[in-house]
C-alpha cells in the first residue's frame, strides 16, 4: 500500500512541477507583437522632460524603480541638489545687481574724471595766459627799470620769465641786471635742456 501512495504522490509532484515550468515560460516567452504594444503602452506613459530631450524623468523613473532607504537617500540628495541650485541663482540675480551698480558707479566716476581733466586744462591755459600777459607786461617796460624787479627775483623764475621774452629784449633786461644775479640765470637757462644736446 505504501508504494502506490508513492506513485500518485510522485505524480501530483511530476504534474505540479510541470504546469509551473509551463507558466513561467509562458511569461518569459511572449510573442513579438505583444511585447512591442506592451513596450509601446509603456513608453507613451513614461513623461519626457521640458527641455525636448529623451532622457526620462528622474523623478518619475525613480518611484517608478526604487523603493525603501534608496529611494529616500535619492530623494533627498535631490532636495539638497535644488537647494544648491536655488542659492547658486540666488548669487547670480545679486552678482548681476553688482555688475549694474559697478557699471553705473565707473560711467559716473569717468564723467567726473573727463570734468576734472577739462578742468585741469583750463586752469592750465589759465596760468599761461597769465605768464604770457606777465612777460608782455616786463617787455612793455623800461630795461632798466625790468632789471631791477628781476635782481630781486629768484634766478629760476627771472629765467623761466626770461626764457619766454623776445632774445633782444631780455639781453637788454639782463645786461642791466646785477653781473652775479645775470650769471646765474644764464646757468639755469643753459642747463634746462642740456641733457638732450
Amino acid at each position: 500500500m505504501k508504494l502506490p501512495a508513492l506513485y500518485v504522490l510522485s505524480a501530483i509532484f511530476c504534474i505540479l512541477l510541470i504546469v509551473r515550468t509551463v507558466g513561467v515560460s509562458a511569461e518569459v516567452l511572449v510573442p513579438e507583437g505583444a511585447a512591442d504594444e506592451t513596450d509601446k503602452a509603456e513608453v507613451s506613459k513614461m513623461k519626457l522632460p521640458s527641455d525636448g530631450s529623451n532622457a526620462i524623468d528622474s523623478k518619475d523613473s525613480a518611484s517608478q524603480c526604487l523603493t525603501g532607504d534608496v529611494l529616500e537617500v535619492l530623494q533627498t540628495d535631490r532636495a539638497k541638489l535644488d537647494e544648491r541650485l536655488s542659492n547658486v541663482k540666488t548669487r547670480e540675480q545679486t552678482l548681476a545687481t553688482l555688475e549694474t551698480k559697478l557699471t553705473a558707479q565707473m560711467t559716473q566716476i569717468e564723467v567726473a574724471n573727463n570734468a576734472l581733466q577739462e578742468r585741469i586744462e583750463l586752469m592750465a591755459s589759465t596760468a599761461n595766459e597769465d605768464i604770457e600777459h606777465l612777460v608782455k607786461m616786463y617787455q612793455v617796460m623800461k630795461p632798466k627799470q625790468a632789471a631791477e624787479i628781476f635782481d630781486s627775483m629768484d634766478p629760476s623764475f627771472a629765467a623761466g620769465f626770461l626764457r619766454e621774452m623776445n632774445s633782444e629784449r631780455a639781453g637788454m633786461i639782463m645786461a642791466n641786471m646785477d653781473s652775479r644775479k645775470s650769471y646765474s640765470i644764464s646757468v639755469i637757462m643753459a642747463a634746462k635742456n642740456a641733457k638732450y644736446r
